[in-house]
């Protein structure tokens, strides 16, 4: 073997060597939220379409204008939600490489699409709020014999929509700090010592 054909050889094994082989438990966290991410699909598939069914069925039913308003709002809802969701997720399906880091970086997106998600979320439930009490004012111009109703009746969407907010913002913070020790371990990758797990 000549000098030039060993030293090229010599490059091919520490070409070998230098390659970043992601270890087991990486991988599986990596596979795990993909297929969250499709049950997110299926799930979101399925509450758009009984949305959709439930609002058409309300609509062709020559329903009052408080019963329109709300079935249109069901209609408009995933929908939004969904070209949201697309649109925040579409990074995260695939590795641009089957490396640690590249696992790393898909994991650090999906950590920030989470976070992108509930910061939507937040900035979605005022608008929620307004329009549930736009519908429920509608409700007791047509039918002011409802007043009775309480706060069964009027208050508890509010306290749902109050512990979705809060949950959102528990969970967000989460994801935070998450990404940010993802973060960390990318980083890590540059230094001599590169033990990196998920």
């Amino acid at each position: 073997m000549s000098e030039s054909e060993r030293d090229g050889l010599d490059d091919v094994m520490r070409e070998f060597q230098n390659i970043d082989t992601p270890s087991v438990a990486l991988v599986t966290a990596v596979e795990r939220g993909r297929a969250k991410l499709v049950r997110g699909r299926i799930i979101g598939l399925v509450v758009t379409l009984l949305l959709w069914g439930v609002s058409l069925h309300t609509l062709l039913g020559h329903p009052s204008a408080a019963d329109a308003y709300f079935a249109i709002a069901q209609m408009a809802l995933p929908v939004v939600t969904t070209a949201f969701v697309r649109r925040s997720s579409k990074n995260t399906w695939k590795a641009k490489a089957e490396t640690t880091r590249g696992f790393l970086e898909l994991e650090l997106e999906r950590r920030r699409d989470w976070i992108r998600r509930m910061s939507f979320m937040r900035r979605l439930i005022p608008v929620m709020v307004v329009a549930i009490g736009v519908h429920q004012a509608m409700l007791l111009h047509a039918h002011p014999e409802i007043e009775h109703w309480g706060f069964a009746g009027y208050g508890l969407p509010y306290v749902i929509l109050a512990g979705l907010f809060v949950h959102s913002t528990v969970r967000r913070a989460r994801f935070r700090e998450q990404a940010e020790d993802i973060a960390g371990r990318i980083l890590s990758l540059d230094t001599p010592e590169k033990a990196v797990q998920l």
